[in-house]
């Protein structure tokens, strides 16, 4: 499904802090195009948003910090390239500085 054009991922979830721009009509309603189910986090529960957090760190600090863009477009395809690199190809501490891929592999090895 889409909604202005942009195709949506598949059984995502967004978790959100509280906050008005959360709760518009106009971002319910593409949640409800796109076939997200919006949630809530309890306030005041840092473990709740710790990975939120981390990802949006990473997103600054490694992307929107260091680019400047001509166009909307050119921001959104940069950014959909920089989260697919992210989720799949950016090695990992908690994985033992290994890719999300390497460690699939290795944990197949592992059980085989």
């Amino acid at each position: 499904m889409s909604a202005g054009g942009v195709e949506a991922p598949e059984r995502q979830r967004p978790g959100l802090r509280l906050g008005l721009v959360f709760a518009s009509k106009l971002y319910r309603r593409l949640c409800r195009e796109y076939g997200l189910k919006q949630e809530f986090i309890t306030p005041y529960t840092p473990e709740e948003k710790g990975l939120v957090e981390r990802f949006m760190r990473s997103f600054k600090e490694e992307w929107a910090w260091l680019h400047r863009f001509n166009s909307l477009e050119e921001a959104r395809e940069v950014v959909r390239n920089w989260v697919a690199w992210h989720d799949i190809e950016r090695p990992r501490q908690a994985l033992d500085y290994k890719t999300p891929q390497e460690a699939r592999k290795e944990r197949g090895k592992l059980a085989a």
